[in-house]
């Protein structure tokens, strides 16, 4: 524990005498009000350490029963609906009483009513000690559960505690889940007063519905007999891509029956097999559509294929998604694809569904033979009105699963305007996948009917600038009028936007997660690769500075970057600046890390059929390269999540050069793990002005004056080192008298002793310190400050 109290006695190596003490007490309190006179600095570091680890001790309450915990403002709350579905909630009689909640910090907490109306006492000023007096006797059943859930992950873990408080280590283990929860946070302390304050903190404020009304389908949504049913599903465990939910959405307005399972969390074989049998023996689809969007998942996605003709032969398997654009043929002669879906799938598969035979961008089987036709269907600002998000509540199934899924893209257009060298969706590798010769732009009321039919499910938002769009005014437009507030935002940026558009984010969303995509921390690599079109237009490091800069001055976001290792032409010299300007963004609180991904093979990207020129070589170049990685994922035990993909690399030819980057970017890495990772505020201060604390100095003097404490009148005074002990001593000087300060952990018998040995008039005793009886006739009073 830090003591600190600004010297009243100047430079002079003199005591102050009393009367020079509250002289300039009452002058710095007249001319100097707001200046702080005392602090007081808290280290709760291995309390709070203990209480996470659950070793709760006899002396924790105690040594944490003055502490005040925050509610934490960066909580979102989600619709009541989802807990109907809920597996987290799933046998529970009280459903009606539970809220389902997001953090900031990617986790989702389900608390009952009394545990929210608990939630409100902790406004920063009241006190465990406060709090557990008010609730103690309540018998209340309390009911806490949080679900931690990794960043790009789909691993779930829980903990939960339901109890009634029949003792303080109750109230610890209540506390102990709703601090690691991420609904309270550490604040200050209270040594004084216990009575709790009445001003509660307003919890989720409710979203004003002034958004326009969600649209009505009459009669186009009525399936036809003569239509195929259809069910649409992701090759990855976790949220698929968000792609299959337009498409579900336009084959709804069209009359499809379709149903669509978005997020999936079934990560070893036998819970995959058995989820699929139960939902084609509930659906009974004539099609099912699977996304294979990305080359990790091929081997899942060929084998959700396989599963499906062996519970049913006579069900159609449609396959989609750039990585089955690109190796259509191979796709196409697989025994369990009947048909492939080349670019977009809207049109495609409503014709499949309907059962026509022109059938535009698409690969199938009949009558034994392959029939190939051209990618004709090419989404553009023009054709593409009647794609958006709709009839989510009709289409989706597993809702219990709809709480896990980290965010909703939404899409602002299709396409990218970069040729990154490692990218697989870069400009090129769009014309070549999905014929696709420019990106687009969509709609502002398009994008508008996403919004407002997906955030009933959504508790963060993920916007992408890879498009050319004036970013300010398209997305002001788009926010205008759709009250946001209770969301988060994710916002991945491909060049530095306007500094007013960052106060806009600020202003919509409760919480914002901002992405700068860089490919090198190096100025000097950043340019050179774009002067060899091998990356897009890079901001400047001064840019990059500025953008944090201003992004530093809003409390509801933080910045990450993501960067791309070993890429070609990266030096020595690139590495020392790197290191240097990674520790300038490390300076600055709304910094929290940088995520590399290894430079590595993707289908479609430049690099993969050029990295000889760079003096680089390719771990897959080919079809069966890529499935040989992919079945690598498909063979582990529990499928793997995006940390621990199998990827094919892309590697410089010496191996000594492999080594040198490696190990940069492993230190660069530790740097940023030992700088920027979260670590709890345990450190709390107590601070008081010069006129706050000559305030309550004369209260003190006052009563002692009362009391018939004058000149040389000794006054034992007794309390927890704390600004309020400062405050009884300088009471004490106000009236001329003594002050002997006496340990609280002494025993009543010991205080009583000292008391009549120093001939003490009073005793002083804090509203902290309990003992407060077995002092003889010595006159005593409890003071709060």
């Amino acid at each position: 524990m830090e003591f600190e109290l600004l010297d009243l006695n100047n430079n002079s190596k003199k005591p102050a005498s009393n009367n020079l003490v509250t002289q300039i007490l009452e002058e710095r309190a007249s001319k100097t009000p707001e200046r702080i006179a005392a602090k007081m600095c808290y280290d709760f570091s291995e309390q709070i350490e203990s209480l996470k680890l659950k070793k709760i001790a006899s002396n924790t309450y105690d040594e944490l029963k003055n502490c005040c915990f925050k509610v934490n403002p960066y909580v979102c709350k989600l619709d009541d609906e989802l807990l109907k579905y809920s597996l987290l909630a799933d046998g529970r009689n009280d459903i009606d009483e539970l809220k389902l909640l997001k953090t900031h910090c990617f986790n989702y907490v389900i608390i009952n009513k009394n545990t929210l109306d608990l939630l409100r006492c902790f406004n920063g000023r009241n006190s465990i000690l406060g709090i557990y007096e008010k609730y103690k006797n309540s018998n209340l059943l309390f009911f806490i559960l949080n679900g931690d859930m990794a960043k790009h992950s789909w691993k779930v873990t829980s903990e939960k505690e339901e109890l009634t408080l029949k003792n303080t280590n109750d109230f610890l283990l209540l506390i102990r889940l709703m601090y690691i929860s991420k609904l309270i946070d550490l604040n200050s302390v209270n040594y004084g007063d216990t009575e709790l304050k009445l001003n509660q903190v307003e919890l989720f404020r409710e979203e004003k519905n002034t958004a326009p009304k969600r649209e009505i389908f009459t009669n186009r949504d009525k399936p036809k007999q003569q239509d195929k049913s259809i069910l649409l599903l992701g090759s990855t465990p976790g949220s698929a891509t968000i792609g299959i939910l337009y498409i579900a959405s336009y084959l709804k307005r069209n009359g499809i029956s379709v149903y669509c399972k978005y997020n999936n969390l079934d990560v070893d074989y036998k819970s995959l097999k058995a989820d699929l049998k139960k939902l084609i023996s509930e659906i009974k689809p004539e099609i099912v559509g699977v996304s294979i969007k990305w080359f990790p998942h091929i081997s899942r996605g060929l084998e959700i294929c396989k599963i499906i003709k062996e519970i049913s032969c006579n069900i159609e398997v449609v396959v989609g998604g750039n990585t089955s654009t690109i190796y259509n043929k191979e796709f196409i002669e697989n025994d369990y694809v009947d048909y492939v879906v080349c670019g977009d799938g809207e049109v495609p598969l409503l014709k499949i569904c309907k059962g026509e035979d022109s059938i535009p961008n698409c690969i199938y089987k009949k009558n034994g033979k392959i029939i190939k036709n051209s990618i004709t269907y090419v989404q553009n600002d023009k054709n593409s009105n009647d794609i958006y998000l709709s009839h989510l509540e009709d289409i989706l199934i597993s809702k219990d699963l709809l709480y896990s899924v980290p965010y909703y893209y939404i899409y602002t257009g299709k396409g990218c305007l970069m040729n990154c060298c490692y990218c697989g969706g870069c400009l090129e590798a769009q014309k070549n996948q999905f014929n696709r010769q420019k990106p687009f732009l969509r709609n502002i009321s398009e994008v508008r009917k996403d919004l407002i039919e997906v955030k009933k499910y959504a508790s963060t938002f993920l916007f992408i600038d890879s498009i050319e769009m004036d970013t300010l005014n398209y997305h002001r437009e788009l926010w205008k009028g759709i009250d946001l507030s209770n969301h988060f935002c994710h916002f991945y940026f491909y060049k530095i936007p306007p500094e007013e558009f960052i106060s806009i984010l600020a202003e919509t969303f409760k919480y914002i997660y901002i992405n700068v995509d860089l490919c090198s921390f190096s100025e000097r690599h950043r340019g050179y690769l774009h002067s060899l079109n091998l990356v897009k237009p890079m901001p400047t490091d001064k840019e990059l500075i500025e953008f944090v800069g201003n992004c530093n001055n809003y409390k509801n976001m933080e910045i990450s970057v993501s960067l791309i290792s070993g890429l070609p032409y990266y030096t020595n010299d690139d590495m020392k600046q790197s290191e240097a300007f990674l520790k300038r963004l490390m300076s600055y609180p709304v910094f929290k890390g940088a995520e590399w991904g290894r430079l590595h093979a993707q289908p479609g990207a430049p690099i993969v059929n050029s990295c000889k020129e760079y003096g680089m070589y390719s771990q897959a170049v080919e079809f069966d390269d890529f499935l040989k990685y992919s079945k690598l994922n498909m063979s582990e035990e529990i499928y793997p999540d995006v940390y621990s993909f199998k990827f094919p690399y892309i590697n410089f030819n010496e191996e000594v050069v492999n080594d040198e980057v490696n190990k940069h970017y492993r230190e660069m890495y530790a740097l940023i793990k030992n700088k920027c990772q979260q670590v709890d505020d345990t450190v709390v201060y107590q601070a008081i002005t010069y006129e706050e604390i000559n305030i309550e100095a004369h209260k003190i003097a006052d009563i002692l004056k009362e009391n018939g404490v004058g000149e040389d009148d000794v006054v034992c005074i007794i309390d927890e080192q704390s600004i309020s002990l400062v405050i009884a001593v300088l009471g004490v000087l106000k009236v001329r008298g003594a002050y002997l300060l006496v340990n609280p952990d002494y025993s009543e018998t010991e205080i009583r002793d000292i008391a009549k040995a120093s001939n003490s008039k009073l005793i002083l005793i804090g509203t902290g310190v309990r003992k407060r009886n077995g002092l003889g006739k010595i006159n005593t009073i409890v003071y709060k400050i």
